[in-house]
């Protein structure tokens, strides 16, 4: 039998070739500030585009009330531990520890002191001893846990499986950086610390932290990023955490150009020339760059760059060096012998000393990154049904709405259509072919018919996440071909053919950084799909129905709402809403499919409001899968696709819009009735 591929080997390189192009066209844009004036206007834009990701979640805090409370104090030589618990937000604790000078004159510079992704968080030695270090030179030490971490894990999970907070349009680096505003708060509070001498300091993801926080808060007057600070184009070829994102903040800055917002404040980055998570020659690279904008707002003193024989890491040296550096500013400098760090004994990793939650706190209601997102998601407003005349010119304004959050070209770009290898079987023919999408996004398709064909039923386009080999396995698409129908299917981008050897929760954060969403790239491969078939003088019906299971489901409701010359959608296994079925389903961590988050969906749309797009055309919902990833009944289903039904009756299209629990036996009954 005919091979399902059209390529002699896997093209695993096309989805990160395509990337890296695409923010180099985007960073190019980018306007280089050869002026202070220059470099002013600049950061007011990058300032107001920072603050805007921020005031979602803003919009919650109370900036008033911290509700701090002592928990415990530890005595230790030449400092104590005071373990801290206040709010960020209402309900949203945070775990903290402040190591607090003895026999020092008062007040004394405030640090906060942010853990990387270390694996025990802020308990890491390494960490632990960046604190004491600090606290033995007259420094107050603030150090919390990041969502996810150590007392905070019931939040979410190891500060993962948090994407779906992006559909809200609120990310976890916004909540981690309003933590740390409010940890700022905390410490200029105290009335120990000199609040006009605050600095941050973190290593790896804590590092990127710290350029965040001081970018946006300038209460900070030093900051030292540790293994952390590069270029995007370097960001993209590896692993992002989901707490270093901001969506598309690549269209208008790089990484040197939040550490730049610190100018004229004073700003050190610490690397590792053997670091291999952050390479020195994107270091290199980005310091550069921010060499060039404290030269031009005349704070040269202000910054420097300092290399470190060493990997990814938080060693002794490089906290020598961010001693000296806090120092220089705020005790008006110590000699380098000072900077020694003594030997200390740090806590075990595993000890409780840290802990701050007691007893009686465990019974308090508690906020986590799930029911978070309820809160934020029934905030978003609610779409009223159109009258009858005004469903068109709604159903067009949304399509414009979810073109835009898709980043979708003008016109569609369909070159270079290759045919590849055919064959004839006993019944049917089977070709494979490859169509572009884009300049340099190839299109893996397979097609089956019949050889005679009379009265000719509709086109299938079938999709599954899986590729397009399934079509040639499942028992359903045999039924369909011996009733005649004609059968396509496609590897979108990133699967089968193309599946990215980088893997896939690479290209979904690469996508989220660029601003320009995976899902919507998928759905627009498919909508050039759509227009290939149709365009083929060989294809005498142009009824075409989109059939998807699981997140091909979404994919295809998404791609006839947007494509008007699809007839009808079979979405099976699909999710049949972004939000959840009410505030006790998000009291532990979701596990929603990175495939299926879109950043900033539902403040333009939900399942059923794209369901209404395609009305008054077919659309058969199958055995949908509700946000906590389990099958719902059709009460369920019913109950959340209430709207886009009520779409059809306005439309007079009442019997287009079916909603099925069944067996796959049932589903393909539906689909044959389609003749």
């Amino acid at each position: 039998m005919l091979s399902s591929n059209f390529f002699s080997a896997p093209f695993h390189t096309m989805l990160r070739d395509h990337f890296l192009r695409v923010l180099d066209e985007i960073q190019r844009k980018h306007p280089i500030p050869t002026t202070k004036d220059d470099w002013l206007a600049r950061r007011e834009l990058l300032t107001n585009k920072l603050s805007e990701y921020l005031d979602p979640i803003l919009e919650l805090a109370d900036r008033t009330s911290l509700n701090a409370e002592v928990t415990g104090v530890i005595g230790r030589e030449g400092y104590r531990i005071e373990n801290v618990l206040f709010e960020s937000l209402p309900n949203l604790w945070v775990t903290a520890s402040a190591y607090v000078p003895i026999n020092e004159p008062c007040p004394v510079p405030g640090i906060l002191c942010l853990h990387g992704h270390f694996l025990r968080g802020r308990y890491d030695s390494r960490h632990q001893a960046a604190c004491i270090g600090l606290a033995l030179r007259g420094y107050l030490v603030l150090s919390l846990d990041m969502v996810g971490f150590n007392e905070r894990a019931f939040m979410s999970d190891f500060h993962s499986n948090t994407e779906y907070l992006l559909m809200s349009g609120v990310s976890m680096q916004a909540i981690d950086c309003l933590d740390n505003m409010r940890a700022i708060d905390y410490l200029c509070s105290r009335p120990d610390v000199d609040n006009k001498k605050i600095g941050c300091t973190g290593c790896s993801g804590g590092g990127n932290h710290t350029m965040y926080v001081a970018a946006l808060d300038k209460r900070i007057k030093a900051a030292v990023p540790i293994c952390s600070v590069e270029r995007f184009v370097n960001y993209l070829g590896k692993g992002v955490s989901t707490c270093e994102q901001v969506p598309g903040i690549a269209a208008y800055a790089d990484i040197p150009d939040i550490c730049s917002l610190i100018a004229p404040r004073a700003l050190l980055v610490i690397s590792g020339t053997l670091d291999i998570t952050f390479p020195i020659a994107s270091v290199r690279q980005a310091v550069s760059r921010i060499s060039d904008i404290y030269r031009l707002v005349g704070a040269d003193q202000r910054f420097n760059a300092v290399e470190v024989y060493s990997g990814h890491d938080l060693n002794r040296e490089m906290r020598e060096i961010m001693y000296s550096w806090f120092d220089q500013w705020f005790t008006s400098g110590k000699s380098n012998n000072s900077c020694i760090e003594p030997n200390m004994l740090t806590e075990s990793e595993h000890s409780t000393v840290l802990h701050v939650f007691k007893k009686e706190h465990l019974s308090q209601p508690r906020e986590t990154i799930s029911s978070l997102y309820y809160k934020l998601s029934q905030k978003l407003p609610l779409r009223t049904r159109p009258e009858k005349k005004e469903l068109e010119c709604s159903q067009e304004k949304m399509r414009q709405d979810i073109r835009k959050l898709f980043g979708w070209p003008k016109a569609p770009e369909i070159l270079d259509i290759k045919k590849g290898d055919f064959e004839e079987c006993q019944d049917y023919e089977m070709e494979t072919s490859v169509y572009r999408s884009e300049k340099d996004i190839w299109i893996p398709t397979i097609l089956f018919r019949r050889h005679r064909r009379q009265n000719q039923p509709p086109v299938i386009m079938y999709l599954s996440p899986r590729g397009k080999k399934v079509a040639t396995e499942l028992r359903h698409i045999s039924l369909l071909l011996k009733r005649g129908f004609t059968v396509a299917s496609i590897d979108y981008r990133g699967i089968g053919e193309t599946t990215s050897s980088s893997g896939y929760e690479w290209a979904w954060a690469s996508s989220v950084i660029i601003g320009l969403p995976i899902f919507g790239m998928r759905v627009w491969d498919i909508v050039c799909g759509i227009r290939y078939l149709c365009s083929r003088e060989d294809i005498e019906n142009r009824r075409l129905y989109l059939w998807g299971e699981g997140e091909a489901g979404l994919l295809s409701l998404f791609a006839a709402g947007l494509e008007g010359s699809v007839e009808g959608v079979i979405a099976e296994r699909c999710l049949v809403s972004y939000k959840g079925k009410g505030k006790e389903s998000f009291k532990g961590s979701l596990e929603v499919s990175r495939e299926l988050v879109i950043p900033g969906i539902l403040q333009h749309a939900d399942v059923c409001d794209v369901i209404s797009l395609i009305a008054p055309r077919y659309v058969l919902f199958a055995n949908g899968i509700s946000i906590e990833g389990n099958r719902i009944d059709k009460c369920r289903a019913e109950q959340c696709l209430k709207p886009a039904e009520e779409t059809y009756v306005v439309g007079g299209a009442s019997k287009s819009f079916e909603i099925l629990v069944g067996s796959n036996d049932e589903v393909t009954k539906k689909v044959l009735e389609l003749v």
